[in-house]
């Protein structure tokens, strides 16, 4: 049921046994790089199943016709993290992501730079948490602080508060994660 795309396999593939069993793979790039379970079909030609790839890490939700991850669905990944929320051809668009840390985001990524992407050389996905928060977005640090308001490719940027673990409020303008002038920029409190 996957598809050909310049000669290569991508997408879920069913494979019949001799003896009757049956097994499900997913292909990217004519790479097997996972068992599926539970796949069902959806009548726009999507998909819907649980991935478990070869490295460790799992995914279970929404996808393409290429086998890759679209609309609703959660990966998690060996180290823990855990990105549940809207994907696009296997770009993380938005949702929450809980990280092993303990550390946690709920909002917007930029998906230029957060990519889901399949490596030859581990059959599984990269994660790249470089720039990822991108939009609005919380996070909560695994220190207890708290930030609401305006990221630019992972750096506080825009309105928005920030609440340290010790009680400190920092309410305005930040830039690249400092926290603006305090005379134009925004409102400061202790």
């Amino acid at each position: 049921s996957g598809i050909f795309y310049e000669d290569k396999k991508w997408g879920i593939y069913t494979y019949t046994w001799t003896n009757g069993g049956q097994a499900q793979f997913v292909y990217y790039n004519d790479k097997n790089v996972g068992d599926v379970f539970n796949v069902q079909l959806l009548q726009d030609g999507s998909s819907k199943a649980k991935i478990a790839f070869r490295k460790g890490d799992t995914y279970v939700g929404s996808l393409d016709e290429y086998g890759q991850p679209h609309g609703e669905g959660t990966l998690t990944t060996k180290k823990g993290d855990i990105y549940s929320g809207l994907w696009n051809r296997q770009d993380f668009k938005n949702g929450t992501i809980s990280f092993s840390d303990g550390a946690k985001y709920t909002g917007e990524v930029d998906e230029y730079h957060f990519r889901a992407q399949h490596n030859n050389r581990n059959n599984g996905y990269i994660l790249n948490r470089d720039r990822l928060f991108h939009g609005k977005g919380t996070f909560l640090s695994n220190d207890g602080s708290k930030y609401i308001g305006e990221w630019a490719q992972g750096y506080k940027y825009g309105q928005g508060k920030l609440i340290c673990s010790n009680g400190k409020v920092y309410k305005g303008k930040f830039i690249n994660d400092t926290f603006g002038n305090y005379t134009r920029g925004g409102d400061f409190a202790d």
